[in-house]
């Protein structure tokens, strides 16, 4: 009776620990194929881009005073001027220019480099006015009644070479676009976002919208 009795719990707890042993690992195996999945991000498609941001843009106004003078060959017949230049440039980087060469993923690191489109010039908003004109009393000899024209169009160069040269207005494009896209792609499960540009901005040239303020007479 004792032998068969502890026998039988022997037995039993063989049972107990084979039971036992196969929870577990039953339970870990779960555990590590949970841990294994992988969500695969959404794919990029450029239509997707172009649809949600098809012109990213960003303005910098800038301002300049330029003089000018006219005169003959008769005395006292000079004509100065001065002449108050502003003008609001606007540029961006067209989105409808993105090709799906120009993007490149890594499943890998989950990491996204796309080539965006350089940014250009696409609107210069002039406006002036005389600040003053100091006329000599043989002045109408050498009037130029193209004066007011040449000096907004040297200003106009002026403030466009200095808002160029300075590069705020072309960064601040890149960065509006680099911001939106690099949000819109971490929503689909990247983890990185790169950029490239495939080279320096360059400058579209644009019919101006000009409002001037006639010299006085």
């Amino acid at each position: 009776m004792g032998k068969s009795s502890g026998s039988f719990f022997a037995k039993l707890l063989v049972v107990l620990v084979i039971a036992t042993v196969g929870i577990v690992g039953y339970l870990y195996s779960n555990s590590f194929v949970s841990k294994s999945v992988v969500n695969t991000p959404n794919p990029i498609l450029v239509g997707n881009i172009t649809r949600e941001y098809k012109l990213i843009t960003a303005q910098v106004t800038g301002s300049t005073t330029v003089e000018g003078e006219s005169k003959s060959w008769v005395p006292f017949s000079t004509e100065k001027w001065s002449y108050q230049m502003v003008m609001t440039v606007t540029a961006g980087i067209d989105m409808t220019k993105l090709l799906d060469t120009d993007i490149r993923t890594d499943m890998e690191n989950l990491t996204v480099t796309i080539r965006l489109p350089v940014p250009e010039v696409l609107t210069k908003e002039k406006g002036g006015w005389v600040v003053s004109k100091d006329s000599q009393i043989a002045s109408g000899f050498s009037s130029d009644k193209n004066i007011v024209d040449k000096m907004q169009a040297t200003g106009e160069q002026k403030i466009l070479d200095g808002i160029l040269k300075e590069g705020k207005l072309f960064r601040e494009a890149r960065l509006n676009a680099e911001i939106q896209l690099r949000n819109l792609i971490l929503q689909l499960g990247y983890r990185q976002v790169k950029f490239e540009y495939a080279d320096q901005p360059t400058v579209i040239p644009i019919t101006p919208t000009s409002s001037l303020t006639a010299p006085p007479r």
